[in-house]
């Protein structure tokens, strides 16, 4: 992984087969690791501003139920 750093670009990554990838999201403000963490924390200012927002688009997924299937059906681990 490579460190996140202020000003960074924030994307969508696709591995959860919901967003497409490479959709931009937001600039990172901050990080910080709160204590005892070894996750960092992120604050994202987004690029669309979602107060103002008149049309958006449904993007349905028709794949859910075949992937909500398969990932019940993964071995615990």
């Amino acid at each position: 992984h490579a460190p996140i750093e202020r000003g960074d670009t924030v994307v969508t990554t696709g591995f959860s087969a919901i967003f497409p990838s490479g959709w931009p999201i937001g600039r990172v403000d901050s990080t910080w690791v709160p204590p005892g963490s070894f996750s960092q924390n992120l604050r994202v200012s987004l690029f669309a501003d979602l107060t103002a927002l008149r049309y958006v688009y449904i993007v349905k997924n028709l794949q859910k139920k075949e992937l909500e299937v398969l990932e019940q059906n993964l071995p615990n681990e």
